[in-house]
């Protein structure tokens, strides 16, 4: 694929790491992996003659609050306001997710 330099831009915020406010309490979750030997390469394909294997993972339990910070970087020929900042964290927040299994839920959050 070719890149058209000519009209990249890099982005105006930066998302730092977040943390959690106090000490979060764990939970246990589970992940069934149905179809492991197609995803190590074993199988060419899925096949439902597989038992699930479930794998345990540890999560922070739902409630907790986070801390979030970002960095705005402005480009030259732009200009950002709280506001807009906002609403850029307001989209990550409910459509995008933070960190991994979003698709599943995780990464969602409410702004209090």
């Amino acid at each position: 694929m070719e890149q058209d330099e000519k009209n990249q831009k890099r982005g105006q915020l930066m998302f730092l790491d977040s943390y959690p406010e106090k000490t979060p309490t764990l939970k246990v979750d589970i992940l069934n992996s149905h179809f492991s030997k197609y995803y190590s390469g074993e199988n060419k394909q899925p096949v439902e003659t597989e038992t699930p294997v479930p794998v345990k993972f540890l999560a922070v339990k739902e409630g907790a609050t986070f801390v979030f910070r970002c960095a705005f970087i402005p480009l030259q020929d732009e200009t950002c306001n709280k506001e807009e900042i906002e609403a850029m964290f307001k989209t990550a927040f409910e459509k995008i997710g933070f960190g991994g299994k979003t698709s599943i839920g995780y990464g969602r959050f409410e702004k209090q």
